[in-house]
């Protein structure tokens, strides 16, 4: 029989905690990473095609994608330090550059492309933070210089390669700022050679020679061949002109300015386009400046992303971490610590139309942290989830990647079941079990059952019952007269899922004593067991029929299991 291949037909959630987690790629693609793979999702049209990552490649820090959107680098770092280079067009890897471990610096804190693609600039972190230049055909390092000052002051934050010198990078930091040159694999600095200290963040080239540099303070610095040339505080500037001969400003500042929290003016992010530049600036909103000529900038307007609830409770959620701007410059991609991606037209109302704008949802509202609980719906396209962090319940429409109904609750949320026709649900909080109604945009309460913490819920096939657990029994209740029906005793640990068969008189479970369970309900006999004690079972389902049940747990694999014997065994991480 020829192996069934299954491909996924659509991925929801973002990874946060990677640095260029969301970027924008050719024709409004927008890259992402999500669960064990990298996403390419058009938005607009609804279509996502992967890249799928390695086992350990899934413990990746970082994204860079090439100027020309045509290329993407992904820094991991397992036993190793390695960079994985990938072709966005074809989907696959081209390349895998691993950095010596002769080489000092615990990760790898920058990974970027010349814009020729001949290059991989890469920059290792502490102790002595070396500026490693690979060839990107073969992978050979060509020449290596240390990235940040020479008498050992500085840390990197952020790297620039020039869009039209492939010999050129800029890098910046706290106490850092170092035009960096190469010529025969030797690396030297040129233009402006700091003295001072400033707060460097970030930095980007707005063209081949201009280069703007934003600071922990909320000042945006600009550089021209190489030179000093414009100060400007943020705060207050709604013009840039670079033909203007105005007096410098000091570029430090006194030390009661630079000891004052800096959290609503600190510039982390700038990007620029064909229309103009973007920035971050404090914790959650973003100033684009409009491109007037090729001298001057305007600001347009002010984008500012919705605080979530979940702040509250996780202070800095919504700190902006990733900026990322289309081909044609007038869409911009935006991340924070918050699992969701949000996008902005830049081209819009301006400033004095609209003195700010709300920063839209890329796609739909996701959950942020971990899913505890999720169901699926025999009569309709859509499932139900719950988020342990958020505390939210949402339903989806598959057919349609909707989400169409999402409820926030004040409590722990610890699983939801939804019942086969779509119209109903039971949701497990900490003090007892709610059975609701499924009504257009919200879930209305209609019963409760005093089970505390309950973390597995089931409807059965048909719907007439549904099973709770409750400590390490198994409660069933009718749909209809809402009383506890049948107890199903005998687990020793907990029970962690649970699977009807389709005539709903026979049920399984699993649990974490390595046990799995198969129940015969009228009677509430255990008519079947398997005994894996080095298993920690976590999850079971079963065929319609209930000719063989499938269980999978903490040693990574996929049991089939028939008469209560283990028929084959599959390892999921290979």
């Amino acid at each position: 029989m020829a192996a069934t291949h299954f491909h996924p037909h659509l991925i929801l959630g973002l990874k946060t905690g990677v640095k260029g987690n969301a970027q924008y790629i050719k024709g409004n693609n927008v890259l992402y990473p999500v669960g064990g793979v990298l996403a390419l999702h058009n938005f607009k049209e609804k279509e996502q095609s992967y890249i799928r990552l390695e086992e350990n490649e899934k413990a990746l820090t970082m994204i860079h994608v090439s100027m020309d959107r045509m290329m993407a680098a992904i820094v991991y770092q397992t036993d190793g330090r390695y960079i994985s280079v990938y072709d966005l067009t074809t989907l696959k890897q081209k390349k895998v550059i691993c950095v010596s471990p002769d080489i000092p610096g615990k990760e790898v804190v920058v990974a970027c492309f010349t814009f020729d693609l001949k290059f991989l600039m890469v920059i290792l972190g502490k102790p002595q933070w070396m500026l490693l230049c690979y060839e990107l055909q073969t992978g050979d390092l060509k020449s290596s210089t240390q990235a940040i000052n020479e008498d050992g002051t500085g840390e990197v934050y952020q790297a620039a390669p020039n869009p039209s010198d492939n010999t050129v990078i800029c890098v910046v930091g706290p106490g850092l700022f170092r035009l960096l040159s190469v010529l025969d694999n030797s690396w030297t600095q040129y233009g402006y050679v700091m003295t001072e200290y400033v707060p460097f963040t970030c930095a980007s080239w707005v063209t081949f020679d201009r280069l703007v540099c934003g600071t922990k303070d909320g000042r945006l610095i600009i550089f021209e061949s190489g030179d000093l040339k414009y100060i400007y505080d943020m705060a207050e500037t709604s013009l840039i002109d670079t033909k203007s001969f105005e007096e410098l400003p000091p570029l430090t500042r006194a030390e009661t300015e630079t000891e004052q929290d800096t959290n609503d003016t600190e510039i982390r992010e700038i990007v620029s386009g064909a229309k103009g530049f973007a920035y971050s600036y404090g914790e959650s909103a973003v100033h684009f400046f409009e491109r007037l000529s090729a001298h001057a900038y305007s600001k347009r307007n002010v984008f500012n992303i919705t605080c979530p609830e979940i702040a509250e409770r996780e202070p800095g959620i919504n700190c902006i971490q990733n900026l990322s701007m289309n081909n044609d410059g007038d869409y911009l991609v935006a991340t924070t610590r918050y699992s969701q991606i949000y996008s902005a037209f830049l081209m819009g109302p301006t400033i004095a139309q609209q003195p700010e704008i709300e920063f839209d949802l890329l796609g739909e509202s996701l959950h942020h942290g971990e899913i505890n609980g999720l169901s699926t719906c025999r009569w309709k396209p859509i499932f139900i989830t719950c988020g342990k962090a958020d505390r939210t319940v949402r339903i989806w429409n598959y057919e349609e990647q909707k989400l169409t109904i999402s409820v926030q609750y004040q409590e722990d949320i610890y699983c939801v079941a939804l019942h086969p026709t779509g119209l109903y649900a039971t949701i497990g909080f900490s003090h007892k079990i709610r059975y609701v109604k499924v009504l257009i945009d919200d879930l209305e309460s209609m019963r409760a059952f005093p089970i505390r913490s309950c973390v597995e819920c089931a409807f059965s096939c048909n719907g007439h019952l549904f099973a709770a657990v409750n400590g390490n029994i198994i409660q069933i209740y009718s749909c209809i007269t809402f009383q506890n029906v049948y107890n199903l005793k005998g687990h020793n640990g907990k029970i962690r899922s649970l699977a009807w068969i389709e005539s709903d008189d026979k049920l399984v479970s699993c649990g974490t004593e390595g046990a799995v369970y198969e129940w015969y309900i009228p009677s509430t006999r255990r008519v079947g067991e398997t005994i894996i004690k080095s298993c920690v079972f976590s999850g079971i389902t079963v065929f319609s029929y209930g000719g063989s049940l499938f269980a999978v747990g903490s040693d990574g694999k996929l049991r089939e299991i028939s008469d209560s014997e283990v028929k084959k065994e599959h390892c999921c991480q290979s």
